[in-house]
């Protein structure tokens, strides 16, 4: 297989780890949902990765992370993007392959998002189960589908492919001025009517999630 090859074999990574990216950019467009800025993007064979620059629902396992934790999602708003942004990725993904959302959430690429959720769920401020997860990827799916989310991402992504072709060791780090010539596109993508939705979804899901 060629190196060519193999970058069109793994464009469904290149839409996850855009899926986690685009739902930062979502989240950052309220004040209720922001989680913070991005400090990088990883893309390629030997890493693939968004980096937060705030850790709000990361934590060792310290009482200290674990208070944290909890006070963090006392704010159900931007718990809920948050819960969003660990499953746009496989979301992006699936749409994309047209495979089931459960074979990436549960499989190699997903198990990083699914843990954690998993590991935060216990130390929430409010009861959730993935049951109510599983309902919310949904209705993300369908928004996205909606819209046409991912055929809009197509252009950039054959960027990013071409960018990896030329790349040493085919990797990519979008960071600073790179990153936000990035998410610029976001806003070509987008319209107000989506971010309604979106906010609409969030709303949704808090009266469900805080009953």
């Amino acid at each position: 297989m060629t190196i060519e090859e193999k970058i069109d074999s793994g464009q469904g990574v290149i839409y996850h780890e855009l899926g986690h990216l685009f739902a930062y950019y979502l989240a950052n467009q309220n004040s209720n949902t922001k989680l913070g800025k991005v400090q990088k993007l990883e893309i390629g064979f030997l890493m693939n990765r968004v980096v937060p620059e705030d850790r709000l629902y990361h934590f060792e396992q310290s009482e200290e992370d674990r208070q944290k934790v909890k006070q963090n999602t006392r704010n159900i708003d931007r718990t809920i993007a948050w819960f969003i942004e660990n499953i746009a990725g496989c979301t992006f993904q699936t749409i994309f392959e047209k495979v089931k959302f459960e074979n990436c959430f549960k499989g190699k690429l997903g198990e990083i998002d699914f843990g954690n959720l998993s590991a935060i769920r216990k130390f929430s401020a409010f009861n959730w189960d993935f049951h109510q997860l599983y309902d919310l990827q949904n209705d993300l799916e369908k928004l996205l589908i909606q819209h046409q989310i991912i055929e809009k991402f197509k252009p950039l992504v054959n960027h990013i492919k071409k960018k990896l072709f030329q790349s040493t060791e085919q990797q990519l780090t979008f960071e600073n001025e790179k990153l936000e010539d990035l998410t610029s596109a976001f806003q070509d993508i987008i319209n107000t009517n989506f971010q309604s939705e979106y906010l609409d979804i969030i709303s949704k899901y808090k009266k469900i999630m805080a009953s």
